[in-house]
Formats: C-alpha cells, structure tokens, sequence
C-alpha cells in the first residue's frame, strides 16, 4: 500500500495540541482558585449546617 494520509497525521496533532492547552488552562484556573486552605471533608462535617445530627450508618 501506500503512504497513510498525512492530514490525519496533521489533525491529531492539533487536537493534541488543543487538548494540551486547556489542561493548562484548567491547571491555572484551578492552582489560583485554591488559595486558601479548604474544610476537612468526612462524616464530622454532616449535619453542620442545618443542626440537625447525622442519622446513624443505614438508615
């Protein structure tokens, strides 16, 4: 056979390319959104904003 079609070649590199810059994008986005140190997340958080106590495991 012959040579594979370059434009394929050519179209995936720059979806690659497209793809590379908005993980960037989104890595900056999200480095300068996390500026300050965030609530612990677990089962001492449930039930704090609305005073009601947790329901026990199954229920």
């Amino acid at each position: 056979m012959g040579r594979p079609p370059v434009i394929q070649y050519q179209i995936a590199g720059g979806l690659m390319a497209i793809g590379v810059v908005l993980w960037f994008i989104t890595w900056l986005i999200t480095r300068k959104s996390n500026t300050r140190p965030g609530e612990p997340v677990g089962i001492q958080n449930v039930g704090k904003d609305d005073q009601v106590p947790p329901l026990p495991p199954g229920h």
